[in-house]
């Protein structure tokens, strides 16, 4: 790229990153124009910042040895569902600071299939050395290999370069229904589980795992009795949950939002350590008695496949650490309603397998792998 045109690169950064990331955010917020103005200048910003960054380091000192190479074109970053989505938005607001940090831009592609599968796989068969990232999610790593017995990688081959952030997520029931806490909620359930539904997108993913740990820490003896219905994405989720269509529903905070401030649906309880400023009269897992439900959650990183050059995972692990405490993208991922937790590579492995361990002690003792099969 040692020959691109940086105004050429800057409108369409713009268009691609920016523009999809202030659409999302009209969705999600109720000042919608006043943010879309100020999401988007971020962006705009730090593209504008970081390009000419690019543009007017000397390549002959990044180029010094062997190990400075790397990157000398752009990086594709891959997020495996669809636009607007929670990993979307991750990978946009990552992709817009990490040309500071790495000297090249990072390009967001949408590569959609098999519940974020294909996309996943992609990156993980990608002999490019380095040039293709992926931005992991739950539900296509630790969460969807505990409960699945379809996918074609070993989620723990992947190069973990870094967690990115985590997912609050709530559990909510129509704002129309007779149901006003978690208490009133387990009752229905003791009285005619049979009778109680969820809504979930696939086997593995959040909006499955979540209740089935709620309904396990809370004393029901078989939570496999409250069925599932499934929905094509977390907003249909949410919006079945809204309309009656299922007595409840556990996913992302990010979009449960929308919902919560139009008051269709009623939250019940959370599971960040403290009460969310954006709900405040909401009690969260700890004030309910499990705090352990705080460590099973949604969570976003950046991985690569598993034979990544060393000098790349370092460049990676470096920037990440940078954009650790850049304030645009904390505020960035902040304001989508999610927790900055940038950690480093072997933290990042540590974290998933532990959570991984903790997931496939449920799926066995429940025999969840099973109803996926």
């Amino acid at each position: 790229m040692d020959n691109y045109n940086p105004v050429n690169l800057i409108t369409y950064l713009r268009q691609s990153i920016c523009q999809r990331l202030a659409q999302s955010a009209r969705r999600a917020f109720p000042l919608k124009s006043l943010f879309t103005f100020f999401l988007c200048s971020f962006v705009t910003v730090l593209t504008i910042e970081s390009t000419f960054a690019a543009t007017t380091t000397d390549s002959g000192s990044r180029h010094d040895s062997v190990d400075q190479h790397y990157p000398d074109h752009a990086i594709t970053l891959v997020s495996p569902y669809g636009k607007g989505g929670a990993a979307d938005i991750a990978a946009r607001v990552l992709a817009s600071v990490a040309p500071q940090y790495i000297g090249q831009p990072a390009l967001v592609e949408n590569r959609l299939g098999a519940g974020g599968i294909a996309g996943s796989n992609s990156v993980y068969t990608d002999q490019g050395q380095g040039y293709e990232l992926l931005l992991a999610r739950f539900g296509t790593m630790n969460g969807g290999a505990a409960v699945r017995s379809d996918i074609p990688y070993d989620f723990k081959r992947f190069t973990m370069l870094g967690l990115l952030e985590v997912n609050p997520w709530v559990c909510v029931t129509s704002s129309k229904s007779q149901i006003y806490s978690i208490k009133d909620l387990m009752t229905q359930v003791k009285q005619n589980p049979k009778e109680i539904s969820y809504s979930m997108t696939g086997f593995g993913d959040l909006h499955h795992l979540i209740p089935m740990f709620l309904l396990d820490r809370m004393g029901i003896e078989d939570p496999t009795q409250v069925k599932p219905k499934f929905y094509p994405s977390g907003k249909k989720n949410f919006n079945a949950g809204a309309t009656g269509e299922v007595t409840f529903v556990c996913g992302n905070l990010s979009a449960a939002n929308p919902f919560i401030r139009n008051k269709t649906v009623r939250p019940l309880l959370i599971n960040t350590p403290q009460r969310h400023s954006q709900l405040p009269n909401v009690p969260t897992v700890a004030e309910l008695g499990h705090p352990e439900l705080e460590d099973i959650a949604a969570w976003s990183g950046v991985f690569a496949a598993p034979n990544m050059p060393e000098q790349a995972k370092t460049k990676w692990a470096k920037a990440l650490q940078e954009v650790k405490v850049d304030p645009a993208w904390n505020k960035l991922v902040t304001a989508v309603g999610s927790i900055p937790s940038v950690l480093t590579p072997e933290q990042t492995r540590e974290f998933i397998l532990n959570q991984y361990q903790e997931i496939t002690e449920l799926v066995n003792r429940l025999d969840l792998k099973k109803t996926s099969n």
